[in-house]
Formats: C-alpha cells, sequence, structure tokens
C-alpha cells in the first residue's frame, strides 16, 4: 500500500516539475523565433469599452520613440486578435485605429530584446465609460503629431478564459491538480481501527 502511493507522489512530482520546464522551453523558442525577425514579438487582443466585445479589422501600430526606426503594423482577426513579430526594442507607442478614430496607448510600451509580451488593448472614447474613470487620465497626442479619438488601456496580463491557456495559467492549473492528487494520496492511505473492547 505504502509503494503504491510512493508511486503515485513520484508521478504527481514529475507531472508538476515538468509544467514549468514546458513553459521555460517555449519562452526560449519564443526568444529564438523573435531574433530572426529582428525584434521581438506582441501578440494580445483588442476589445472595444465593454472589455469583451472584439475590435475586429482594427489596425495596431507599434511607434518606437526613437527616430527612424520602422513601425510594426498589424491587422486584428474577426475575433480581436493580433501577433506582432520583429517590433523593434525599446520604448514605443501603441496606436490603434478603429471604425475611423485613433486611440493612443495609457502607456509607453518597453519592448526587451528577444521578447514576448502579451496585451489586452481596451479601446475607450469619452462618452462610452464614466467621468470617474476619466478622472486621473487624459487621451495623449497621436505621435507625429494630431489629437486621438480616445485611450487604448493596456492591460499587460490577459484574463479570464484568456489567462487559462497562457503558460502561467497551465503551470497553475497543474500545480494545483498535483495539490490535489497528493491531498488524496496522502489521506487515502490512513484507515482507522476499531477498538476492542
Amino acid at each position: 500500500m505504502l509503494s503504491r502511493h510512493i508511486a503515485l507522489v513520484v508521478a504527481v512530482a514529475l507531472v508538476a516539475g515538468s509544467i514549468p520546464v514546458d513553459a521555460r522551453k517555449k519562452k526560449e523558442q519564443d526568444a529564438e523565433s523573435s531574433t530572426k525577425g529582428g525584434g521581438s514579438r506582441i501578440e494580445g487582443r483588442v476589445v472595444r469599452a465593454d472589455g469583451e466585445t472584439a475590435a475586429s479589422q482594427a489596425t495596431v501600430k507599434f511607434v518606437p520613440l526613437l527616430p527612424e526606426t520602422p513601425t510594426v503594423t498589424v491587422v486584428t482577426n474577426p475575433k480581436g486578435w493580433f501577433s506582432a513579430e520583429g517590433v523593434p526594442v525599446g520604448y514605443v507607442d501603441l496606436v490603434v485605429e478603429f471604425e475611423g478614430a485613433a486611440f493612443v496607448g495609457n502607456q509607453v510600451l518597453n519592448v526587451a530584446p528577444m521578447g514576448r509580451q502579451e496585451l489586452q488593448v481596451v479601446l475607450a472614447r469619452r462618452g462610452e465609460r464614466t467621468e470617474s474613470w476619466w478622472s486621473g487620465r487624459e487621451i495623449k497626442p497621436l505621435p507625429g503629431g494630431g489629437q486621438a479619438d480616445g485611450i487604448a488601456e493596456l492591460r499587460p496580463k490577459l484574463g479570464g478564459k484568456d489567462f487559462w491557456k497562457s503558460p502561467k495559467g497551465l503551470a497553475v492549473l497543474g500545480g494545483i491538480g498535483a495539490a490535489v492528487l497528493l491531498a488524496i494520496a496522502s489521506g487515502g492511505g490512513s484507515t482507522a481501527s476499531a477498538s476492542q473492547p
């Protein structure tokens, strides 16, 4: 009986231990592929002010703050997802053009060398959010001049079901599963003995 519990604990430890290794391997592969394109990769999703509805066919631009560095432009798919390869390392402004309006990121992105970033971008114009939400926020001018129509609020981590599909989410699920199996293994072997009168 004890050997079965030890085998179960070893199996759980192997499964739980392999998840971070898989995530690390994926990160190394992402870094390697980003160097081939001459920059980093930024992936994410653009949604409307409600935080859920996809901004389909939105143009997403990564505009470097360094002069004479090329802008990387991508278009979102029908579900609002994008993947931008070769984004220049350093500080970049994010500009989203959607339905005839221009939105500027509420913060400058710091793109790391050979990296990969995930973003959720929520578009907001005045009137689509409450005045209290706008307190302390302002619509920045477009890079190169001109006024934007709204804010592209950058959220560096994916949330909800998108998080659970990411490597970090899978690692958390694996850890929870391992803890549950360990609890079952340690509690399953105890038996109550009846006392003899």
